[in-house]
């Protein structure tokens, strides 16, 4: 019995000692991790000063942590912040990007708590992971800001967005604006692999402004779920969509840049311009050319660029003060035929 128990203690150290030896591994790896996405961030500075330009010293470390890395929203609000930040000795870095591993947000959130970053600027959700590494983060002295997507049950310092339940407003003003009495159908395209609880903000807004206001229409509101993990999977999803629909929708509503521009594409392909309203999403060059030649009917316009400004200036308040404010609830504005020649002029005048 004895010699069993003794065989049954050295296997079990010899267990405890593998998994300690795993563990250990883990967090080497994670701090090379770590230390090289910072030395990325500060080479990064090195190389821009040596192009003429005079290099930079900066007094704190800002990271934007989102779920996309590559739609045209981030890298705006990143400018926005990027710019904000060099005016008040803060570099803003879009963490995880230009490396050969794609990271979850969960992942680089534990690498900014393990880099002490000054401040992080986070596309939340509701998850209970997320809401637990923003409280961890908090605990340790770095401020969170959510951006766009909140989790108000964490102790994230501020949330700086839209508002979607105005943003579902503005979007049923539209639809009840473009509706008659012959108008039967709006089909919202939501994406599959956002978080629902903001979707469906979004949704109760569209469905009480139509309630509310649009209560002379007698329209039928349907949902569709879209994989926009990528642009192609959009594209493919949204034109089989409408290829096998019996009849199309009087108006179809995109509530993000990716299913705007896969409409967009897919009527132009499909010859159904004109067929059907298209309520879109963000301004870029592409949206405000479908715009000004009627292909798509209106589209959101949010100043991106302030949100990143507005980030930066909350994680400064609260780091400077100990206080700021919980919510930054941008306007939301929408562009149509009437007014889309501004936002170009605007919009080819920032490219020079």
């Amino acid at each position: 019995m004895r010699r069993r128990e003794q065989e049954k203690n050295r296997a079990g150290r010899r267990s405890r000692g593998v998994f300690m030896a795993a563990t250990a591994l883990l967090g080497i790896l994670i701090a090379f991790h770590v230390v090289g996405l910072i030395s990325a961030s500060m080479h990064m500075e090195r190389i821009t000063g040596q192009g003429g330009i005079e290099y930079e010293d900066f007094d704190r470390h800002y990271v934007l942590i989102t779920q996309e890395t590559n739609e045209s929203v981030w890298k705006e609000v990143l400018s926005g912040g990027s710019s904000r930040g060099r005016e008040t000795g803060a570099y803003v870095e879009w963490y995880g990007q230009n490396l050969d591993v794609d990271y979850s947000r969960e992942e680089l959130m534990r690498m900014a708590i393990a880099a002490r970053v000054d401040g992080i600027i986070l596309e939340a959700d509701e998850g209970d992971e997320l809401r637990e590494l923003i409280d961890e983060a908090v605990e340790n002295e770095i401020p969170v800001v959510t951006v766009l997507s909140d989790c108000y049950k964490s102790s994230r310092q501020s949330y700086v967005g839209t508002g979607n339940y105005n943003l579902g407003r503005e979007y049923g003003r539209q639809i009840i604006k473009v509706s008659t009495k012959e108008t039967k159908k709006a089909l919202v395209l939501m994406d599959s692999k956002a978080d629902d609880s903001n979707q469906n903000i979004v949704i109760n807004g569209i469905r009480e402004t139509l309630a509310n206001e649009g209560n002379h229409l007698r329209l039928e509101l349907e949902l569709a779920a879209i994989d926009s993990a990528s642009s192609f999977g959009a594209d493919e999803a949204i034109r089989d969509m409408l290829v096998n629909m019996e009849e199309l929708p009087d108006i179809i509503v995109c509530l993000n840049e990716k299913n705007t521009l896969s409409v967009y594409q897919a009527a132009v392909d499909y010859n159904i311009v004109g067929k059907m309203d298209i309520l879109g999403y963000y301004t870029s060059d592409t949206i405000l050319q479908a715009v000004d030649k009627g292909i798509l009917t209106f589209s959101i316009a949010i100043d991106f660029e302030k949100i990143g400004i507005t980030c930066v200036d909350a994680l400064n308040e609260y780091l400077n003060t100990g206080y700021v404010s919980d919510y930054f609830v941008m306007e939301v504005n929408t562009v149509n035929r009437t007014n889309v020649k501004e936002y170009l002029k605007n919009a080819s005048e920032n490219q020079k």
